[in-house]
């Protein structure tokens, strides 16, 4: 039984790594639709929303996950619980992760638990992934916005319909579309901005200047102040 009881404490401990990887990608993505949100007047909040109740959900999972932990740990520190009447609930706890390790990685859901193959499959996926730090461009919040997506779609595939944060996933990686489009149309309007810039400076009709300069002011009216990275590390 002790091996055993090991050989769950150890999955545990894998699946709090993937869980903790789980959070701070809902963190990086909170940190970027916080900036966004505050060029955008809130556009985007249906998409934190989603990544809020991801969000709460990591922290659930990660919650259950150290209280498993530390029932593993007791007892196989101190065998002799095993055999106090109280601690058979507990113990059932553990025959059921056990059993969910036989079942393979799309095994039943357990909060708290993942398949030693999910999780390590989530830690690689955080680190697949390098995300530039510096955003100094809308061409790059577009790239960061494309990495987190693909981010998304991995996990998607790791998850069954039953386990809580499936639908969850689905939709972050839905609502990141919209988000990765409205950012191509800014990158738009900034180079359709400087080819007229470019073309009005060479125009030898007054008549024509004018009219590119009034396209460029209202082309200008579209554009959006470029979100300051970072701006959501700390929660309003």
């Amino acid at each position: 039984m002790i091996e055993s009881i090991r050989r769950i404490s150890k999955a545990l401990e894998q699946t709090n790594h993937a869980l903790v990887c789980l959070k701070d990608l809902s963190d990086n993505l909170f940190s970027n639709l916080h900036s966004m949100n505050k060029s955008f007047s809130n556009s985007f909040q249906m998409q934190r929303i989603l990544n809020d109740q991801f969000r709460a959900q990591c922290s659930l999972q990660i919650h259950e996950n150290h209280k498993l932990m530390f029932i593993a740990t007791k007892i196989a520190s101190e065998p002799q619980l095993a055999e106090h009447e109280e601690v058979v609930p507990l113990l059932s706890n553990l025959a059921e992760l056990d059993a969910s390790l036989h079942d393979g990685e799309f095994g039943r859901p357990i909060p708290g638990f993942l398949h030693p193959t999910i999780a390590e499959t989530i830690i690689d996926v955080q680190y697949q992934f390098q995300r530039n730090l510096v955003l100094s461009s809308w061409d790059d919040w577009q790239t960061d916005f494309a990495l987190l997506q693909g981010q998304f779609q991995r996990l998607i595939q790791l998850f069954p319909i039953e386990h809580p944060v499936s639908t969850m996933l689905v939709s972050i990686h839905l609502g990141l579309d919209h988000i990765i489009e409205t950012i191509g149309e800014q990158i738009k309007i900034q180079h359709t901005i400087q080819a007229l810039t470019q073309h009005s400076s060479v125009v030898t009709h007054p008549e024509h200047a004018a009219y590119f300069r009034l396209h460029v002011l209202r082309l200008q009216d579209k554009l959006v102040t470029l979100p300051i990275c970072g701006q959501g590390d700390e929660e309003e």
